[in-house]
């Protein structure tokens, strides 16, 4: 259920809101090549 900005803003502050939608997606690219890592469910 997504939360307005002004309401999530008073509640754990601008970096906070800056944190939830302003930072990139990562990539689990090195975990998988150099550990083998996988997943435990499909995206």
């Amino acid at each position: 259920m997504p939360l307005p900005v002004w309401l999530a803003r008073s509640m754990i502050g601008e970096h906070g809101v800056s944190l939830m939608t302003c930072n990139r997606g990562s990539s689990h690219v090195l975990a998988k090549q150099q550990l083998g890592w996988e997943p435990a469910f499909a995206s």
